[in-house]
This record gives structure tokens, C-alpha cells and sequence, in this order.
């Protein structure tokens, strides 16, 4: 997350566990740029720097809740490496039943129990919260396999 904010402040984070309901919840929150900026950012370089063979007639501006949709899909990065970190996290909430919540900008993305939820939000959030609730309950465990090739 650090990396894509380049916050000047860092992250915060803060959780909690729940042992009656075998719940961990954490969230993180940076005041950084926010991941529909960095997005837009890195479809415009692509533009100007023509790096990549890509059809840009079609592409608008993303809002906040499609850039947070695209940064969900597996294999898509902005750094060119990698392009998995927030799809596993999305694979193991709905495998396990977890909850995942991400604000950024004016978009919202929200899973619980396997009902998901976006919306375009009416007002600006500059910076981006991820918000995570897994089970604990060993009945409930949950191994996801990443993909190996990005190593830092």
C-alpha cells in the first residue's frame, strides 16, 4: 500500500481481535495519492511514453470505485510488476467469508460474506482506507497461493 500512496505521512493501522465472534479486523488508512489518481497517473504516462501497445481511444478517466474495481483484477499493476496483491486479498475474503472495505477517492468497494458492493461516493476521500475482517475460527481456514514472480 506504502508504495502506490507515497504518502509523506506513512500508514496508519489499527486492529482488534474479537474472540467471542473469532474475528480479526484491522484496518489501514495512508494520506496518500489515492488509487484512482494512480491509476489515471499511469494510464497517462502510458500514453505519453507509448511503452505499451494499448487501444487508448476508449479510455476515459476512471472514477473512483472503477479504479478500485481494476485494481482488483489479477494482473493489474501501475508499478508493471505484480498485479495480485489486492485480487488475492479479494479471492481469500470470499473464500473464507471475510469482510474487505476500501474507500479511496470517491469510490467504495465492499465484500462481506460473499455480497459485494460498489458505489461512487458523492463526496472525496483523499487517501485510501482498507478495512479487513477474517475469521479466526480454525474451521474457517483459508490458504490462497500468490503468485510468486513479483519478489519484493
Amino acid at each position: 500500500m506504502f508504495r502506490h500512496s507515497k504518502s509523506k505521512l506513512g500508514f496508519f493501522c489499527s486492529g482488534q481481535l474479537d474472540d467471542k465472534q473469532k474475528i480479526i479486523n484491522f484496518t489501514i488508512v495512508d494520506s496518500g495519492i489515492t488509487i484512482k489518481t494512480n491509476i489515471n497517473r499511469y494510464f497517462e504516462d502510458l500514453k505519453k511514453d507509448n511503452k505499451k501497445i494499448l487501444d487508448f481511444s476508449k479510455f476515459n478517466e476512471l472514477n473512483g470505485y472503477d479504479a478500485i474495481k481494476w485494481a482488483l483484477e489479477n494482473g493489474n499493476s501501475t508499478t508493471g510488476k505484480g498485479g495480485f496483491g489486492l485480487n488475492l486479498l479479494q479471492e481469500l475474503i470470499l473464500k473464507s467469508g471475510g469482510r474487505l472495505e476500501i474507500i479511496s477517492n470517491d469510490g467504495y468497494f465492499y465484500i462481506n460474506n460473499g455480497i459485494i458492493r460498489e458505489q461512487k461516493l458523492d463526496y472525496d476521500f483523499e487517501g485510501t482506507i482498507v478495512s479487513i475482517g477474517l475469521s479466526t475460527d480454525i474451521n474457517r481456514l483459508c490458504i490462497i497461493k500468490g503468485d510468486n514472480n513479483d519478489k519484493n
